[in-house]
């Protein structure tokens, strides 16, 4: 089963980029560019995620970094809303609606009052992941086998067991890699079968360890 979170390493770091996106000018001039630093942002500007809450409620997220805005659906109502600076994390919110999100907390408020909390994101589109050059042993299902190491931040963060496999890459051990994926909502998959597809975008480097 697939067991992909996305805490401080994916969600404060890479949709905040999405919330500071009309800063990028700057910070590419300081040589720092958010996109740079976290992650890998599609060539559209388009950063797809779904949050749950602990009572399994999804909130799906759309956040286009062009015009700094996000499009939330929320049983069954699509919600607009325009970004606005943060000190950290991000923000975004319209006359009624306000979201906000760092780390592994992200909440929806309606006119004050909360609507939504999440427990945990999955980030859809392309991004970075960094893979160990050593496996380890995990259990998916009843299946005992050997799984990759991976981070979604490569400036940091700590490593996480990866249960699925990335379509056309070959994983040869004792090398670390840097790879940008694409992963896609597998939509009614079979018992016991990921929720997510992925696949290789490019391989960026590839080192001895």
């Amino acid at each position: 089963m697939i067991k992909i979170f996305l805490g401080a390493i994916i969600l404060s770091l890479v949709l905040s980029a999405c919330n500071d996106n009309k800063q990028n000018s700057a910070e590419q001039a300081d040589g720092h560019s958010r996109e740079e630093m976290h992650s890998h942002v599609d060539p559209d500007g388009i950063v797809k995620s779904t949050a749950l809450s602990k009572e399994g409620i999804p909130l799906e997220l759309t956040f286009n970094n062009t015009e700094n805005t996000a499009t939330l659906q929320f049983e069954g109502e699509t919600i607009e809303l325009a970004g606005q600076r943060a000190a950290s994390g991000i923000w975004y919110k319209n006359d009624h609606y306000e979201l906000r999100g760092k780390g592994d907390e992200v909440e929806l408020t309606r006119d004050g009052k909360s609507l939504f909390k999440s427990v945990k994101a999955i980030r859809y589109g392309e991004q970075t992941l960094v893979i160990a050059a050593a496996t380890r042993p995990c259990t998916a299902g009843v299946q005992k086998k050997d799984c990759m190491q991976v981070k979604f931040d490569k400036e940091g963060g700590e490593w996480e067991l990866f249960y699925d496999t990335i379509e056309g890459f070959n994983y040869e051990p004792g090398y670390e890699y840097e790879l940008v994926v694409k992963s896609e909502r597998v939509d009614n998959p079979p018992a016991d079968a990921p929720g997510i597809k992925y696949t290789l975008v490019k391989e960026v480097s590839r080192l001895k360890k």
